[in-house]
């Protein structure tokens, strides 16, 4: 079955550690086809330096298994304050779902927003 359709999804978290985590999870449908567009901003709400991350990859979810192929291409990675250069983000997988992983500062306070525009075949 083709799905044939576009779909948006965001996602906001608030870090203080370097503990990775998940600001978004996004449930791909079963055996279908993608190609996804993720934006990632992080912002410093003491300073307000920031950062952004735009990567574009392809996806597939087949019997209920999504999985990423590797991690996209980055359009751009960690542009911003140079403050933040030491945070990250990636996107993978797990199960049916494609998730948006990031890793702030210690004892820094990060508001993290990401939003994936999903093509679906």
């Amino acid at each position: 079955m083709s799905y044939r359709i576009i779909d948006k999804a965001i996602g906001t978290l608030i870090t203080t550690t370097i503990t990775p985590s998940i600001v978004l999870s996004y449930t791909l449908p079963s055996d279908c086809s993608a190609i996804i567009d993720a934006v990632i901003i992080a912002r410093n709400t003491t300073t307000g330096d920031c950062t952004g991350s735009r990567k574009i990859f392809t996806a597939k979810n087949v019997a209920g298994a999504a999985s990423v192929f590797a991690s996209g291409t980055n359009l751009f990675s960690n542009q911003g304050d140079i403050s933040l250069v030491a945070t990250t983000n990636t996107v993978n997988s797990l199960g049916a779902n494609i998730q948006v992983q990031v890793t702030g500062l210690a004892l820094t306070t990060i508001e993290w927003m990401a939003a994936l525009t999903i093509y679906i075949n």
